[in-house]
């Protein structure tokens, strides 16, 4: 009698903990909507320390290269010895390049990222649990194919399979 009291109860309270125990999704939108509407403040200071805003700076350099210039140009030398003007033809190249810089600042809201990654990563999850199903039912199919042409090829021959 006491074994069958013990047996019992150990059921019931494993099952009381398995209904009460499980925190689904929607229990947990429920409670976090009643914390909302209570303490709004709790709930934005939580959001704000588990995934803060992230500011990037993002610094890059845009180089264009110029176009190359050709310069004619006569210069006039005094000569002092001689006492001589001298003319001089000179050609040099001249290329401006130019450099652009551009800073940009960017925030991140790391929260909307965690909550694409999590979503990302249940979506993988069920796109592999598909390939797996999709598989099983392929090799179902074969093995059933084979063995409905086993039973006619043997019932052909007379022999009769289950």
């Amino acid at each position: 009698m006491l074994k069958t009291f013990i047996t019992f109860s150990l059921v019931i309270l494993t099952v009381s903990m398995m209904i009460t125990g499980c925190l689904t999704e929607r229990v947990a939108k429920n409670k976090l909507s009643k914390v909302l509407a209570q303490h709004p403040n709790v709930i934005t200071e939580a959001c704000a320390n588990m995934y803060p805003s992230v500011s990037l700076r993002i610094d890059s350099l845009i180089y264009l290269q110029g176009n190359a210039v050709y310069i004619n140009d006569t210069v006039h030398t005094y000569d002092t010895t001689e006492r001589i003007l001298k003319q001089q033809a000179v050609s040099y190249k001249l290329r401006v390049d130019t450099i652009y810089r551009i800073r940009n600042s960017e925030t991140v809201n790391k929260a909307k990222e965690q909550m694409l990654l999590s979503e990302n990563n249940k979506m993988a999850a069920t796109i592999a649990v598909k390939k797996s199903q999709n598989k099983m039912l392929v090799w179902v199919v074969v093995i059933l194919g084979g063995y409905t042409l086993l039973r006619w090829l043997f019932r052909f021959w007379g022999i009769k399979l289950p």
